[in-house]
């Protein structure tokens, strides 16, 4: 941010701490939707809850993936722990891991440039 006090300052930061706290608080606040019967309720409230999380992922994706996949990351485990709705699990398992091929493929290809 300064170049004199040599602190630099990440939007990407912000965005972590901010989905951190905006699970937390959505996870607490509506538990008794996302662990009741109500099998309707409970899928709108976590599909909600994944769109408020991807928003600001696919923003920061558009700028750097390996930061984009951490803060999905840290998303996804937080839904893990809070939650007990398998189908966006899955979703979710499956982003990761299309993720990771995508990137293992871009650094395959970066470094075979670097090569040559």
């Amino acid at each position: 941010m300064d170049k004199d006090s040599g602190v630099k300052f990440q939007p990407s930061e912000l965005v972590k701490v901010s989905i951190i706290i905006l699970m937390a608080y959505y996870l607490v606040k509506y538990k008794d939707v996302l662990h009741g019967d109500d099998k309707n309720a409970r899928k709108k409230y976590l599909w909600l809850l994944f769109g408020m999380v991807m928003v600001p992922t696919v923003l920061v994706l558009l700028e750097n993936m390996s930061t984009a996949i951490i803060i999905f990351l840290i998303a996804f485990c937080i839904s893990f722990l809070g939650t007990s709705y398998r189908k966006l699990h899955t979703l979710g398992a499956i982003i990761i891991g299309f993720a990771f091929d995508f990137s293992q493929n871009l650094l395959s290809e970066f470094c075979m440039k670097k090569r040559v």
